[in-house]
């Protein structure tokens, strides 16, 4: 099942990496903090970005 798959693997691995990054930002890291907050939060959460440095 596709849609139970993805939940399994795809979801905890994007909320780690919300969790990260927030803990990052609480921590003030200096890579992280250059940064701006809530749209790197934002990008993180959403699978439809895209950036073409990926590519």
């Amino acid at each position: 099942m596709i849609i139970g798959d993805y939940t399994k693997t795809i979801v905890p691995k994007k909320t780690r990496r919300i969790k990260g990054a927030n803990s990052l930002f609480d921590l003030g890291d200096k890579k992280v903090s250059k940064y701006d907050k809530k749209e790197l939060l934002r990008i993180l959460g959403d699978n439809r970005y895209h950036s073409p440095e990926d590519s």
